[in-house]
């Protein structure tokens, strides 16, 4: 498991630090390229934070399924968000 986690991350770092230096580009970009590269971001973090879930997630310890992070810096859990789908307190 060790080393598929670490696989997703160097994939998940790889594809950020490419958006990002598409985002911070000195070039002149299309109507609505920095939206696009920025949702694309955005999906590449939710798409990272699923595959490491699984990786984490075992039958015997359904909490590893919890982001832990995120209770540290004091982002609602997913249990907390509304039913329209946004985080309460957001």
């Amino acid at each position: 498991m060790h080393s598929e986690v670490l696989h997703a991350l160097d994939a998940h770092l790889e594809r950020m630090t490419t958006l990002r230096r598409d985002l911070v580009a000195k070039r002149s970009m299309e109507p609505g390229e920095r939206l696009r590269l920025a949702a694309d971001a955005a999906t590449c973090a939710q798409q990272c934070a699923h595959i490491l879930t699984r990786l984490l997630a075992t039958d015997d310890q359904p909490d590893a399924a919890q982001p832990v992070i995120g209770s540290r810096i004091g982002l609602p859990s997913a249990h907390s968000q509304s039913s329209a789908g946004t985080p309460s307190g957001w």
